[in-house]
């Protein structure tokens, strides 16, 4: 891994960096160059991920809860216009 994070993809099964997370920026820093198998030498890098999980499941959560809200909005709406339109 070279400056770092090191991140598992996936789709490739594959330990390679994460260019989003410079781990020289962090607290303490990686070296330049590490071995993936030391990761675990790096818990900054742990807690990006599990706070980027932790951002996922919130905003995943918000795009549930609004699609909820908005579909009886959108109903309301638009029975709203029809009744307008109709002069009901």
């Amino acid at each position: 891994i070279l400056c770092y994070c090191a991140e598992f993809n996936i789709l490739g099964s594959v330990i390679q960096d994460n260019y989003y997370a410079d781990c020289t920026k962090h607290d303490p820093p990686c070296p330049s160059v590490y071995n993936s198998a030391e990761a675990y030498k790096y818990q900054s890098c742990y807690k990006l991920v599990e706070q980027n999980e932790r951002n996922t499941k919130i905003i995943s959560a918000a795009k549930r809860t609004s699609g909820n809200l908005t579909t009886p909005f959108i109903s309301i709406f638009f029975r709203f216009i029809i009744r307008k339109l109709l002069h009901i």
